[in-house]
């Protein structure tokens, strides 16, 4: 299982320079890039879904959120449900709700990253808990997850509460 300590061997092990931050639990994008004084998108989010029979990690820059019907064309699946909690404490047993890694890679999650993390130096996120967060150089980040990078995030919702924008779609009958 993967812990906080086993993230920071993994990252150290792979020669990844990265930042420990540690703060009062946050749980707000918005709060966390003020607390570590970074832009706020530089934080990262995610959803994890269900896409047809396998789970997949998007991440998006914070303040936005994830365009299911890009997601849903990028993976070429027929059903994308975001998980519930219980999958998400399946997926991430030693993890607090919402503070999973983004380093899907080791817990078996292929990864998707919009592509606007790509204009950023560096990239912020909870590490198992919402005490305890990573920064990294954006590139070593990209290198120790080996992503897909496409265009997944929506609108940006500033001032409001941060949802998933959700598609409807038809099933096949």
């Amino acid at each position: 299982m993967t812990t906080a300590a086993g993230i920071f061997n993994y990252l150290t092990d792979n020669s990844v320079n990265f930042r420990v931050l540690t703060h009062p639990p946050i749980f707000s994008t918005q709060e966390l890039a003020r607390v570590n004084h970074v832009m706020h998108d530089e934080v990262a989010e995610y959803a994890v879904f269900k896409a047809d029979y396998r789970f997949v990690m998007a991440v998006v820059p914070a303040g936005t959120v994830v365009n299911e019907r890009a997601l849903r064309q990028l993976l070429h699946v027929r059903e994308l449900a975001r998980s519930s909690d219980w999958d998400m404490e399946r997926l991430f047993p030693e993890c607090e709700i919402g503070a999973a890694p983004l380093l899907g890679n080791l817990f078996g999650l292929p990864v998707i990253v919009d592509s606007r993390f790509e204009k950023q130096e560096r990239i912020v996120f909870y590490v198992c808990v919402r005490s305890t967060s990573v920064m990294m150089n954006w590139r070593e980040y990209k290198n120790s997850v080996d992503p897909i990078i496409a265009p997944i995030a929506g609108p940006s919702v500033t001032g409001k509460a941060l949802e998933l924008q959700e598609e409807p779609y038809a099933h096949d009958m």
